[in-house]
């Protein structure tokens, strides 16, 4: 990121500092992905899995890999860890991907990340370098077409929330393809939710909470988030690395004048 990438996320969420409902269902669901991808890892049993969260924010979901006895640890420039406990703000690194060591993880998550990332096709190359064999990278990015941030409401131009990005099940799938012919991608977290049963669904057990969104996104087909899911055996897969240094699939918030006047 750049100077002036830097300051628009942290202007966008400098309030941000204790995760939201959604959000919170949302990391939980990934949580629940991540149990079921180290399933599916070879000689697992046999190692203690080491896990990388990048843009690890608040530690919410660091905190929660930590918890299952998991080798975790956590990537963000400006994380966000005040109300976490110590323990967990040690695993936390603070930098870009470039100052993660030179070690291997069975799987990185990436929450509500690349539609803040100038280059995220290169994040996501950078990611996949840090990947074990049969690792998985999981992450999960707005759906453009339940998930509105335009504009903010002070009369600015800039994109709320510092997004960057619109993504599609199209565009994702796209553009995780580049890295492996193993791609899933799924609908997550129902705006219902939000609309229409936020104040009784906050006192459900989290287990029916994910059950009950899962049905809702299914019957209504309105999943506010997209979670990307990518499997790679590093010996069969290669980078398209044209596709990297080029352009990305997603539609670029700065058709927007506010990104013109900056650019021009």
């Amino acid at each position: 990121m750049n100077k002036y990438s830097d300051n628009r996320n942290i202007r966008a969420h400098k309030k941000l500092n204790k995760i939201g409902f959604p959000h919170r269902i949302i990391n939980l669901i990934v949580f629940e992905k991540v149990r079921d991808c180290l399933k599916k890892i070879p000689n697992i049993n046999h190692i203690r899995p080491r896990l990388l969260d990048v843009g690890c924010g608040t530690g919410y979901l660091l905190q929660k890999m930590l918890a299952q006895g998991l080798d975790a640890w956590g990537l963000d420039p400006y994380p966000r860890i005040e109300t976490a406990r110590e323990s967990v703000s040690k695993r936390v690194i603070a930098g870009s991907i470039e100052d993660v060591p030179d070690e291997t993880f069975q799987i990185i998550t990436a929450v509500e990340v690349l539609e803040h990332v100038e280059n995220y096709m290169k994040l996501l190359e950078s990611m996949k370098e840090l990947l074990s064999p049969n690792g998985f990278i999981i992450i999960t990015v707005p759906n453009k077409w339940e998930f509105r941030a335009k504009y903010s409401t002070d009369g600015a131009t800039e994109p709320m929330y510092g997004h960057l990005w619109q993504f599609d099940h199209k565009s994702l799938e796209s553009d995780l393809k580049c890295f492996s012919n193993e791609v899933y991608i799924e609908p997550i977290y129902s705006r219902t939710l939000d609309r229409r049963l936020l104040k009784i669904i906050q006192i459900f057990p989290t287990k029916a909470t994910i059950k009950l969104s899962r049905a809702l996104v299914k019957y209504y087909r309105d999943g506010a988030w997209l979670m990307g899911i990518v499997g790679i055996d590093q010996s069969l897969s290669k980078t398209n690395t044209n596709k990297i240094t080029l352009h990305p699939s997603a539609k670029y918030y700065r058709d927007s004048p506010f990104f013109q006047k900056r650019t021009n």
